[in-house]
């Protein structure tokens, strides 16, 4: 059997054989790249569904709020534990205080590292416990003895809230009067710049938290202005309000 013959009978199982490979070759080069977008396309529009269904679900949570009332809750929050340092406020609150219960402050001072807003790195083991940033400042009063004890009484009970530590008492040659020295400490919480992904979860007010915001507003405001949110907080618009 010559060349020609092996080559005629075998041309028909060669063009086969090609037909095949050509065909393996689109699958390969086609199909399965094909059929691997289609997947990540399935999966990028299951994420989008699965976020739109939880927009959908914060949407209609914020929708149940008014928003003039969650405003004044919001400045509620913020006079008592503002959200920074607010050093002016506090001095402001302090005088009003003493002026109130008739004391004479003699010297205030604000302890404890830097009084600048952006010293405010990691918490203390302390602040972790109490669950908000501290101030801690010591102010020096003067007084007769009713004047110190409603000094006492007021500081911690007014909406910028503050707490009494420790205390000491001079007694002056003039039984009329008392100078007393107390470390107090006030209280304030960074505001959240990231507002969050849309997988973070957004739930309601509490009723304990509710009540404790209208316990908060029967607080006398003393000394400052009612506080208002960072106007970026509230009034900014963002087509996603969700959105790092």
């Amino acid at each position: 059997m010559d060349i020609k013959n092996i080559l005629r009978t075998y041309q028909g199982i060669a063009i086969s054989i090609a037909v095949l490979l050509f065909c393996i070759s689109a699958v390969i080069g086609g199909v399965i790249p094909s059929i691997q977008k289609v997947r990540e396309l399935f999966i990028s529009v299951s994420a989008l569904a699965k976020d739109n269904v939880m927009l959908k679900d914060k949407t209609a949570l914020l929708d149940s709020y008014e928003e003039e009332d969650l405003k004044q809750k919001l400045a509620v929050v913020l006079s008592a534990v503002p959200g920074d340092k607010g050093l002016p406020g506090l001095f402001s609150t302090v005088e009003a205080v003493a002026n109130t219960a008739g004391v004479k402050i003699i010297d205030m001072t604000v302890t404890g590292g830097s009084v600048a807003s952006s010293s405010a790195g990691k918490q203390s083991a302390v602040e972790k416990k109490v669950g908000s940033h501290i101030v801690p400042f010591t102010v020096t009063v003067s007084g007769t003895e009713s004047s110190i004890q409603q000094f006492i009484t007021l500081a911690p009970a007014v909406r910028r809230l503050m707490r009494i530590r420790l205390f000491s008492i001079i007694f002056s040659k003039s039984a009329a009067e008392l100078t007393v020295t107390l470390s107090m400490d006030a209280f304030y919480e960074p505001y959240v710049t990231p507002l969050g992904s849309t997988s973070s979860v957004l739930t309601a007010l509490s009723t304990v938290e509710l009540e404790f915001i209208d316990t908060l507003s029967t607080f006398p405001l003393v000394g400052q202005a009612s506080a208002a949110a960072p106007a970026t907080a509230v009034t900014e618009q963002k087509s996603n309000p969700f959105s790092r």
